[in-house]
């Protein structure tokens, strides 16, 4: 049998996607990979910008907690201001009873919280150092000016 001139076209076609189809599939696999590293650093971008959003939206909370006065608790060992952590309870010095439901607790540093139904810690809101105010002064600066009677 006598090749014919497209039998050589169809050969040398066969033949290069023999021959290029692992370079082809190796190709795929990298453009795979590369829009997959994209897609991840475009959500791990995304996270970032809904926590920096969130964790200013929490200290904006914290801050109207103080401005509502929220009462200032300190550690009853030391006497120094307590961090809160959800589920403490928070006892009132003078009459040892637990604050009531609903109160807003707050310290020097910070951290504010509201009392849940039991009587515990829930709700923690933290004042971020980096906020500024119209005037430049930081939330923490503010509410120690707050506290303090200023």
């Amino acid at each position: 049998m006598k090749l014919k001139p497209w039998h050589w076209v169809i050969l040398v076609v066969l033949g290069y996607a023999m021959c290029s189809g692992p370079e082809i599939s190796e190709n795929n696999q990298a453009a795979a990979i590369r829009r997959e590293e994209a897609a991840q650093n475009s959500a791990l971008r995304r996270q970032r910008r809904d926590s920096a959003r969130e964790r200013e939206q929490r200290s904006a909370d914290a801050v109207k907690r103080y401005m509502a006065n929220c009462v200032p608790v300190v550690a009853l060992d030391s006497g120094k201001d307590a961090m809160h952590l959800e589920g403490q309870e928070v006892i009132d010095r003078s009459t040892g009873q637990r604050l009531a439901p609903g109160t807003l607790v707050c310290n020097q540093r910070g951290w504010t919280a509201v009392l849940d139904q039991q009587g515990l810690i829930s709700d923690v809101a933290i004042a971020a150092h980096f906020d500024r105010n119209k005037d430049g002064e930081s939330d923490l600066q503010e509410i120690r000016g707050i506290l303090n009677g200023g």
